[in-house]
């Protein structure tokens, strides 16, 4: 299999948005044109944004998902988890091949899921997740979708698995840190 297909067949992006200000606040690109042309990121954003942010309060507001196709690649997106909403963010994923809605959608849910595990973990019951708290621990949220996808492939998604890696890595990032003189 060539390398151009390899990259056919992964997960293409995550995009995190603020609703209200549609800042993004979070970005990942997979694949080796993506990653290397932060216009190419810039243009990609803008195609999604377009063939879909006249469905965003609906996405919002009733809960669901949507979907949408730009340049040949399934774009999953979704405001709501399945006990409420998430503040004011919207959550996009897109892919191709054996990533296709039914898969991006489950990764849509995770993701919100393993965020909201992970940032959420010594919140009151019931607290969204907001651009404050992503903002706050955008490392947390890095390392999460980090363990999540790794080099456009899916690895884990229940919330647990990536919380305990996360522990892991968070204790050995502090022991070098200890480790390493100042």
């Amino acid at each position: 299999m060539s390398v151009r297909a390899l990259f056919d067949r992964m997960i293409h992006s995550v995009v995190i948005v603020v609703r209200s200000t549609e800042a993004i606040l979070l970005s990942r690109f997979y694949g080796s044109e993506e990653r290397a042309s932060a216009l190419m990121q810039a243009q990609w954003i803008q195609t999604v944004r377009d063939a879909t942010q006249s469905r965003w309060d609906s996405a919002y507001e009733n809960g669901g998902e949507q979907v949408a196709v730009c340049e040949g690649k399934y774009v999953v997106y979704s405001g709501t988890l399945d006990d409420g909403r998430l503040g004011d963010l919207l959550f996009f994923v897109a892919g191709t091949e054996e990533y296709d809605e039914l898969a991006l959608l489950e990764i849509v849910q995770a993701l919100m899921a393993c965020l909201r595990a992970s940032l959420l973990a010594n919140a009151p019951r019931g607290a969204f997740l907001t651009e404050i708290v992503i903002t706050e621990q955008y490392h947390i949220a890095c390392l999460v979708l980090d363990e999540m996808i790794n080099q456009g492939v899916l690895e884990h998604t229940d919330p647990e698995v990536v919380r305990k890696y996360l522990k892991l890595k968070l204790k050995r990032d502090d022991l070098e840190k200890s480790l390493t003189p100042d």
